[in-house]
């Protein structure tokens, strides 16, 4: 293993000279967030990391190895298992923290030159596509934010897998081919997006450029091609299934179930392929070359984390932006494919092959996995940690393509350097105020553990005195500085950084303390101050020019909303109207508006407003859905039709739609329809007890009983605490004069709504008639 790492190190002088002068610049542009404090991510991580230090049973950090962040989707044993660590040795002092996650970005820059060297043999040009990665905008967030340092740690060790058996190509040595595996399995288990990258291998041995043909036979490539793919997923599995069968992993099986009929799909694999296609042109291009267009940054709400900004957080693409803009991206892949076959570059397409394989994979595996979390591919769009693996593989596929055009005259030359040079500054320039400003909006986070640390290292904080955090500082401090959807989830709030044994000196509550935070200057102090938060603002984002939110009406937004369930239609009407008088584009709130509308009777300003919803954003389908709902409700069935075809033209993913078009069938007879209908639902969202309802009321109509049965069972087995599922069971059984097991059912809808008049009815009706038989 130390042979390889020496074959690995960079050995001409000039160029390990040019490498120290990248580290000085990378160093100098990002060393002011070497000393900022956890954000958004990691204060769940901090929590759930001492959950694991209190809990009093053996080997309880094997939950560690099951954290499964996205619902079923996610497999990464090793990644919070590397934060776990850090966070263990380390506790408060983040600045070593960051020098980690730093030192291993730049390990990847050194692999990711040694594998372009290995492709075009030029270190020059090698060494200048490197540098050029480094300094891109579009991922600057994976140096500055430290919780996802195992995703640098896998793309290194899945690198230097690669490398590894391209070590084999060359000498046809059997050690090579087994740090290729164990390196590549390594990375998967890291991050679950490298999933299929071991496939890659594959590619790398039709590249004959790499192959040393005297050492390393036909039958010998075929065989280690299968022997790495082979072990290496064997053993994946079998880590999965040994880690999944332990008792820190819950799952229902039907969860399970439901992902793959969702994720699984024809259509879902199309759309995904699209948004990726969008987002390596406009996110892996054009944002790399005109980083100003994703300037300034955007902060999501509610978690208040940064996101890439600019033209896209404006705009957001829809169906047919993703579908225009991946079209002319294949043709101009066509077309380049085209331009090389034609001058018989067959090595080249090879190893385009292979990289476009590899950025391609990460970037659909990242791209399914959270649209099942988050039911969109904005999130991943705007993500600046989902665009480092990719932009490192773009900018490889375009040194391979100029190392073909590398004759040019010296003219051109200076034009390109000077074009490079001004690409590289605007990279820099929106890095270095993005920078100062997480600086600037964690700098009192910062202060206050920076006084808490010297507080217990002064042993002014001890056992016998301890700090008390009061909730409320999360509000004082900037946005950045907390994650309020995670801190629901948690007890507490900044003592979590904080290590194992430091834990003792901080009280949960204000009685058993003897310091607090003072939150004018967020200082040690010995009074409560209870009558300073009284007299301070919320922060807000503060006022940094260089930020802005995508929602800024957000919070009137969860107002009426609240409003809006607690069954206050008229307060939650005024507030989404004043919404309105802000921001006018919002077609959400168009849509509350109109089923507020609906719900007071008045029908044609819900329409007005669920057209509004459609003229706004014509490429949503909620708006055409909830507008053919109206229609529906008022009889006017073709036109409903209508609205839910046009929904589905733009989602045919929609469960809900299909649904509405199966009531609407119903509705109007149509059970076979309306059956086909309500299974399409079910094959989208197959825990959903309102489609088992209504495909069990469209079966009793077509007089199919024992089908209608097993699916009102379901129903009700899928919502135990919903009245309405055991009422139209009950009602199912009564229209078959099956009082027994109708008054049954209307019991339990009773357990749960004593006050259902309906459903008292239509028991004393079966009490009734069973007295009359």
């Amino acid at each position: 293993m130390v042979e390889f790492f020496k074959k690995l190190s960079v050995k001409n002088e000039a160029i390990s000279l040019y490498f120290a002068a990248l580290l000085g610049i990378l160093t100098f542009i990002y060393y002011p967030t070497f000393f900022n404090a956890p954000r958004s991510d990691w204060w769940e991580t901090l929590y759930f990391f001492h959950t694991i230090y209190a809990s009093p049973l053996p080997f309880q950090w094997l939950d560690i190895l099951n954290t499964d962040c996205i619902l079923h989707v996610s497999f990464r044993p090793l990644s919070h298992l590397i934060l776990y660590f850090q966070h263990f040795i380390f506790g408060a002092n983040f600045f070593y923290i960051h020098l980690i996650n730093f030192s291993l970005y730049c390990g990847s820059l050194v692999l990711l030159y040694k594998l372009a060297v290995s492709f075009v043999n030029q270190k020059r040009l090698a060494f200048i596509s490197v540098v050029f990665f480094s300094l891109l905008y579009s991922h600057f967030d994976i140096v500055s934010w430290t919780a996802h340092s195992y995703l640098i740690l896998g793309f290194c060790l899945s690198l230097l897998g690669f490398l590894s058996y391209i070590g084999f190509l060359n000498t046809g040595s059997g050690k090579p081919l087994f740090w290729a595996g164990f390196l590549l399995l390594s990375g998967m288990l890291c991050y679950e997006a490298f999933v299929f990258w071991p496939l890659a291998i594959v590619f790398l041995a039709s590249i004959g450029s790499l192959i040393n043909r005297q050492k390393v036979t036909a039958a010998q490539l075929r065989l280690s091609c299968l022997s790495v793919i082979g072990a290496t997923y064997c053993i994946y599995i079998l880590i999965f299934f040994l880690t999944r069968n332990i008792n820190t992993y819950t799952d229902s099986g039907s969860q399970t179930h439901a992902l793959i009929l969702q994720l699984l799909t024809l259509p879902r694999f199309y759309r995904t392929a699209l948004a990726v296609f969008f987002d390596i042109a406009y996110n892996g291009i054009l944002v790399n070359i005109l980083p100003v267009i994703a300037y300034p940054p955007q902060v999501s709400f509610p978690s208040f984390n940064i996101l890439l900004g600019g033209f896209l957080g404006a705009h957001r693409p829809a169906i047919t932006d993703m579908h225009s803009v991946s079209i002319i991206f294949l043709l101009l892949i066509s077309w380049a494919m085209f331009y090389l076959a034609k001058r018989k570059k067959i090595e080249v397409i090879k190893k385009f092959i292979f990289l476009f394989f590899l950025l391609f994979t990460f970037s659909f595996t990242v791209f399914i996995s959270k649209y099942f979390s988050n039911r969109e591919y904005g999130y991943s769009l705007f993500q600046f940690r989902y665009h480092y693996v990719p932009s490192a593989f773009l900018v490889l596929i375009f040194l391979l393509f100029f190392a073909q055009a590398i004759k040019l005259k010296p003219k051109i030359k200076i034009i390109l350097g000077a074009i490079l040079a001004f690409i590289l500054i605007l990279n820099i320039r929106c890095i270095m105020r993005s920078v100062a400003l997480e600086t600037r909006q964690l700098a009192p986070l910062n202060i206050m553990l920076a006084n808490i640390k010297e507080g217990i290292k002064s042993k002014q904080l001890n056992q016998d005195n301890k700090l008390y955090i009061d909730n409320r500082i999360a509000d004082i401090l900037p946005k950045m500085c907390w994650n309020p959807v995670i801190g629901k989830l948690m007890q507490g709030t900044y003592q979590w950084v904080f290590n194992k044994e430091e834990m003792k000196y901080f009280s949960n509550t204000p009685q058993d303390a003897a310091w607090f935070i003072d939150p004018r200057d967020f200082n040690l102090s010995r009074q409560p101050m209870e009558d300073a938060f009284g007299g301070l603002k919320k922060t807000g984002l503060g006022e940094d020019s260089d930020i802005i939110s995508p929602v800024q009406c957000q919070d009137y937004i969860d107002l009426g909303n609240s409003y809006y369930k607690d069954g206050r239609l008229e307060q939650a009407e005024k507030i989404f109207v004043k919404v309105l008088r802000i921001d006018s584009e919002d077609e959400g709130v168009y849509i509350s508006l109109g089923d507020i509308y609906r719900k007071q009777g008045d029908i044609l300003k819900a329409k007005e407003m669920f057209q509004m919803a459609i003229q706004v954003s014509p490429e949503n389908e909620n708006g055409y859905l909830s507008l053919g709902d109206l229609y529906r409700l008022g009889g006017e069935y073709a036109q409903a039709d209508r609205m839910y075809q046009q929904s589905l033209k733009i989602n045919p993913d929609n469960a809900n739609t299909y649904d509405s078009l199966g009531t609407l069938y119903a509705m109007q007879g149509k059970h076979r329809a309306a059956v086909k209908m309500y299974k399409k639902a079910l094959k989208l969202n197959p825990g959903n007890a309102i489609f088992y309802d209504g495909l069990a009321g469209s079966y009793a109509s077509q007089g199919k009983y024992s089908e209608g049965e097993q699916m009102h069972k379901k129903a009700v087995a899928l919502s135990p605490g919903r009245d309405i599922f055991y009422a139209n069971f009950g009602h199912f059984y009564n229209n078959q004069n099956k009082c027994r097991e109708a008054a049954d059912m209307y019991k339990q809808a009773l357990k749960i709504n004593p006050a259902n008049i309906e459903v008292i009815n239509a028991l004393e009706d079966c009490y009734r008639r069973q007295d009359e038989e």
